[in-house]
């Protein structure tokens, strides 16, 4: 944040519950499947259920301040993809969905645990968004 400079940009996947090609409605709710805004601090690496992951701690209370109890993380998911994108063309080519996570492909997940220094947050917004 010091410098202002992005580290990675790249597809990702939004929560099932969150719209269509892109995110109209965010929540901190548990069980909302859907993905949250804000400010988060990425904290250590782990191998989860989806292989390589890294942990998530929501640094506003209202926006994303049950993310850990969430569960939401950075993992990567096979259906953050083109093969994705293209089996979905009838939903207007869009990625497959997490419960929340944010979902990278497997290179970008790669390019980003290589270039990551700590402390490392990630930003998280909408333009259009509800946050419910």
């Amino acid at each position: 944040m010091g410098t202002g400079r992005t580290i990675l940009r790249g597809r990702i996947a939004h929560g099932k519950n969150s719209g269509g090609v892109y995110a109209s409605e965010l929540s901190n709710t548990i069980g909302s499947l859907q993905s949250s805004a804000g400010l988060f601090l990425i904290g250590d690496s782990f191998n989860g259920e989806h292989g390589a992951s890294l942990r998530l701690r929501g640094l506003d209370p209202h926006l994303n301040g049950n993310a850990e109890k969430r569960g939401i993380i950075i993992h990567s998911g096979d259906y953050v993809s083109l093969r994705s994108v293209i089996a979905n063309w009838r939903e207007v080519f869009r990625l497959g969905r997490s419960e929340g996570c944010f979902v990278l492909s497997t290179t970008d997940f790669q390019q980003l645990e290589e270039k990551l220094v700590r402390p490392a947050y990630l930003y998280s917004y909408s333009k259009d968004a509800k946050l419910l």
